[in-house]
């Protein structure tokens, strides 16, 4: 003889755990979406000071700053020695070979400042490269806005 309850239990049973797996689905979905809205928003808010450009005029921007770099790198100048001349030069020599070093260091100060303005760029652009190629097409951005917490 059976138990009187028993089949109603079991539905019982049957039914919260639909309803525990129901309430678990809707949560994980409402994460889910809030997660994508939040990272969606952060994106949209980012600046991206080349993001009007095409992808031709991106890729020509970045080969022109490259080549520019190339150009610059070659007009650095080298170290020109000891300000000073030596021991036994006369004080106006000495100065004149101040200067000279002071300009020299001048001139280079420029040029490698100059080459970090290019550089920033340069790194600016392959990162608006890299965000239309590798991680905004496609799924592969839903997916990344689903999943980065």
């Amino acid at each position: 003889m059976r138990p009187r309850g028993g089949r109603a239990m079991t539905r019982r049973r049957a039914r919260g755990s639909v309803l525990l797996l129901l309430t678990v689905l809707l949560a994980l979905v409402g994460a889910g979406a809030f997660n994508y809205h939040r990272n969606w928003k952060a994106e949209q808010e980012a600046p991206r000071p080349y993001a009007g450009y095409s992808d031709a005029d991106l890729a020509a921007l970045i080969g022109a700053y490259q080549e520019e770099l190339r150009t610059l790198a070659g007009r650095v100048p080298g170290s020109s020695g000891s300000a000073a001349a030596g021991g036994g030069a006369l004080l106006g020599e000495q100065v004149k070979a101040f200067e000279r070093a002071r300009a020299a260091g001048d001139a280079q100060r420029r040029v490698l400042g100059d080459v970090a303005q290019r550089e920033a760029v340069l790194a600016d652009l392959r990162r608006e490269e890299a965000l239309r190629t590798e991680l905004g097409a496609g799924m592969q951005a839903h997916l990344r806005r689903l999943l980065t917490f």
